[in-house]
């Protein structure tokens, strides 16, 4: 009798010696019933549903605005949009960051419309001034107005507070504190110290689907196969587990062994195709004798000794990071190699690594549910041989192809399918669209959504 689906993914897990973290669970363990499984499409095309959204969830949630090192001094200032709110983040004298709406008391306009770096919040228009606390500093020919006291015209502030060097910032005058917002998942990816990393690349843009079918694409490694099918030999999708913190959630991704669908990859092929989409440089830079770091292969393509593919990978991280000086004492051996995915309700994803960490942003159009505009940002340990990189500045792209020169294949694929998805979704035949446990996650963030919505 040939062995059931869920067998061969422990088999799987068992050959390759994979230890599943916690609490964790397969996706045969969260299999969704038949109504569960359904998602009305009119969620993801729907104008009146857009703006339920604008209105219920994103003037009341957390949401990231952008990373601490982008505004480290006196004066630096940042926009942050959402929908058609325009919010601005602030760097105090003393060092605290706060955040106010992005309008000029007068007329409207907004007053810093770009990231820069001054003394005081001067609207370009006719030079009404507030100090960095939002505090009003100046009006020109002020004796030329009536009823304009300093108190009510101050810049009106929402909440912003910092995590792990993530500037959040809320809307609502209510909101809870952001720690109890973030609730379990902040403990998860304290390991990754992501307060000492640096921001090396930050790239938006707008794309052509809703801001849902966006973020959904990385909530699931089941369209690996499908979409990027130079990761099959180095990622294996069935062995991926999930758990829920709260409105947040898990998803840990083993990498350095091949997909139960592939059949028969060697050692080899492995080894050059983890080089290709994740190690720098062939060597180890600075190493001395680095070249014994190129393992030796048989005639079928296996390491020579003990080791797997996988073992000789993670023991090559651990060189790596010795030799650049990267902290990898709170990581476990798994986490030197595997991604642990983390996804901050409602639009945020976190592929945490030991060598760098991949961020992605998704936010709503204001008016079009058929478009969305995307943030990719990569994050990377501070290199103790040398002094902390520069921020990466915000670069706001024209076309998915100008990102993906600098970004990569990989998230190319991404984008050409989810603007697909989104053309799909107004097909007449298509009144639903249909889950599986492996996309569980997206179940969640609809159910979560719901919640937002429907709430006091």
């Amino acid at each position: 009798m040939p062995a059931r689906p869920e067998q061969i993914v422990d088999q799987h897990a068992a050959r390759w010696g994979l230890r599943r973290p916690g609490e964790m669970k397969l996706a045969s363990e969260l299999v969704l019933d038949a109504e569960r499984s359904r998602i009305p499409k009119d969620r993801y095309l729907s104008r009146a549903f857009l703006e339920r959204e604008n209105e219920r969830l994103w003037t009341r949630v957390w949401q990231v605005a952008c990373r601490e090192e982008s505004i480290p001094a006196p004066g630096d200032h940042l926009p942050y949009r959402i929908a058609d709110q325009e919010l601005l983040v602030v760097r105090q004298d003393d060092g605290s960051l706060r955040a106010f709406y992005n309008a000029c008391r007068h007329r409207g306009n907004l007053i810093r419309p770009e990231a820069g770096t001054s003394e005081e919040l001067r609207c370009p228009y006719h030079g009404w001034c507030w100090s960095l606390d939002g505090s009003l500093r100046r009006i020109p020919d002020r004796h030329l107005t009536r009823g304009v006291d300093d108190e009510t015209y101050a810049l009106q502030e929402v909440a912003c507070e910092s995590f792990a060097g993530y500037v959040f910032v809320n809307p609502d005058p209510g909101a809870p504190p952001l720690r109890e917002f973030l609730g379990g998942v902040a403990d998860r990816i304290a390991a990754f110290r992501m307060e000492e990393q640096r921001l090396t690349s930050w790239h938006s843009l707008e794309l052509a689907c809703n801001w849902k079918v966006g973020i959904e694409a990385f909530l699931e490694a089941y369209h690996v196969p499908g979409i990027h099918p130079q990761l099959v030999n180095i990622l294996d999708e069935t062995n991926t587990v999930y758990e829920r913190l709260g409105v947040h959630h898990h998803m840990w991704i083993p990498y350095g062994l091949p997909s139960t669908r592939v059949d028969g990859a060697t050692d080899r092929e492995i080894y050059e195709d983890w080089l290709r989409e994740h190690f720098r440089e062939r060597h180890l830079p600075g190493a001395a004798g680095s070249a014994t770091w190129e393992p030796e292969f048989d005639e079928k393509g296996a390491i020579v000794g003990e080791r797997s593919a996988r073992d000789y990978l993670i023991e090559r991280q651990q060189a790596e990071g010795r030799v650049r000086g990267h902290d990898y004492e709170r990581l476990s051996r798994e986490q030197l190699i595997d991604v642990d995915h983390y996804m901050f309700f409602p639009n945020f994803v976190i592929l945490a690594k030991a060598d760098d960490s991949f961020i992605l942003r998704t936010r709503p159009h204001a008016t079009d549910p058929d478009r969305c505009i995307f943030d990719v940002m990569r994050l990377e340990p501070s290199d103790a041989r040398g002094p902390l990189p520069v921020p990466a500045v915000q670069l706001v792209e024209s076309t998915p192809e100008s990102i993906v020169e600098n970004i990569g294949e990989v998230i190319a694929q991404d984008f050409a399918n989810i603007q697909r998805v989104q053309r799909g979704l107004h097909a007449r035949s298509l009144e639903h669209v249909t889950l599986t446990a492996n996309e569980v996650r997206v179940r969640w963030l609809n159910d979560d959504i719901d919640r937002w919505l429907d709430g006091d």
